[in-house]
Order: C-alpha cells, then sequence, then structure tokens
C-alpha cells in the first residue's frame, strides 16, 4: 500500500505541468515588468549612482564656501544694523 501511495504521487497529470507552466509564466513575467519599471525609474531619476567619496580639494573648497557665505551673513546683518543707528542719529539726532 506504500508502493503505492509513492507511485501516485511520482505520476504527475498533464493538468499539473500547465499549472506549473503558468505559475512560472506569470512569475517570470512579473520579473521582467519589475526589472522593466526599476530601469525606467533609475533612468529618470538618474540611476543608482554609487556615492563617490570626496576629494580632500572638494572637501576644503565646499567648507571654505559655507564659512564665507556665513561671514557675508552677519556682515550683512550687522552692517544693516549700524546703517539703521547711523540714520536715526543722523536724522532724529537721537544717539544710542
Amino acid at each position: 500500500m506504500a508502493n503505492e501511495d509513492k507511485r501516485k504521487s511520482r505520476i504527475i497529470s498533464i493538468d499539473d505541468i500547465d499549472r506549473k507552466n503558468k505559475i512560472n509564466q506569470r512569475e517570470q513575467f512579473r520579473d521582467d515588468i519589475s526589472e522593466d519599471v526599476s530601469y525606467v525609474i533609475n533612468k529618470v531619476t538618474g540611476g543608482d549612482k554609487e556615492k563617490q567619496k570626496k576629494s580632500f580639494f572638494k572637501r576644503f573648497l565646499m567648507i571654505l564656501g559655507i564659512i564665507i557665505l556665513i561671514i557675508i551673513l552677519i556682515n550683512v546683518i550687522l552692517g544693516n544694523i549700524w546703517l539703521l543707528k547711523f540714520f536715526i542719529k543722523e536724522l532724529f539726532g537721537v544717539s544710542w
């Protein structure tokens, strides 16, 4: 009886083969679509660029630029305050 169960489990019907083929085709189709979609998204967004290590010179220039921008911002703010005090003193005769 155990031998008959093993023989029955070895027998595969055409329906089983068709079902497995359809499942494999569906999975292959799904994989193809996902690859195509990811390819298009990578092309649109610029791709999966590996993060390149910035050179010392580029890093130095970036830090220097940020420092210069901060100095300019502070200079503009303090200069505007000084001009405001100057014009108030000149126009209204009030000194701070």
